[in-house]
């Protein structure tokens, strides 16, 4: 008599029945658009570069508090777009009340759509607001005169670090907890004072 089980062929029908393994679904192109506009491209924060006058392009890096969860990304990055878009909802409600009630109610109206939203996402950002850091920069080409050259090579190597240790992390090759403390590394040396002007 043997020890070793005898192996026992399979019936089709218990094939069948068997759940296969199905890699995981990618998710659609809408679901990753509604992701990218409400979180950012980084979790970490932002990168922004804009042109100005004169050959200057200006650089803005914004650190979000390391360990943000995904909930205060989108307050933090709803409080840095509400200028803009409070105006643009502004607008729109004075130029739609206009057509009802006085020039001078309208343009209360949209002030205070304007108010009351900034004041909403004040509160609903909590105090975390205040712990994001953020460091600008303005570079021009060789011929610009009286730009400080420090600043945009820091915030250069700042974002470079930030980027390549969320890439690594996407990647698989850097855990969450490694991720997280070169985000607090950077975080932490964005609070020095010498990257805040008097």
């Amino acid at each position: 008599m043997s020890i070793v089980p005898r192996r026992r062929e399979a019936s089709p029908a218990q094939c069948r029945a068997l759940p296969i393994a199905r890699p995981p679904r990618r998710p659609s192109l809408a679901r990753r658009a509604a992701r990218r506009v409400l979180e950012g491209p980084h979790g970490w924060g932002e990168l922004e570069v804009w042109g100005g006058r004169y050959g200057c392009t200006s650089s803005c890096l914004v650190v979000f508090p390391p360990g943000a969860a995904r909930g205060e990304r989108i307050r933090y990055r709803a409080m840095r777009a509400w200028p803009a878009l409070g105006i643009l909802l502004g607008v729109l409600t004075t130029v739609a009340v206009a057509q009802r009630v006085p020039f001078v109610l309208a343009a209360a109206a949209g002030v205070t759509v304007y108010t009351a939203g900034a004041l909403a996402l004040a509160g609903i950002a909590g105090r975390g607001r205040r712990a994001i850091r953020t460091l600008t920069a303005c570079r021009g080409d060789e011929g610009t005169v009286g730009l400080d050259r420090g600043p945009a090579a820091e915030l250069d190597r700042f974002a470079a670090v930030l980027i390549l240790a969320e890439r690594r992390h996407r990647a698989g090759d850097l855990d969450a907890v490694g991720f997280e403390a070169i985000w607090g590394a950077v975080w932490q040396e964005l609070g020095d004072p010498r990257y805040h002007r008097p």
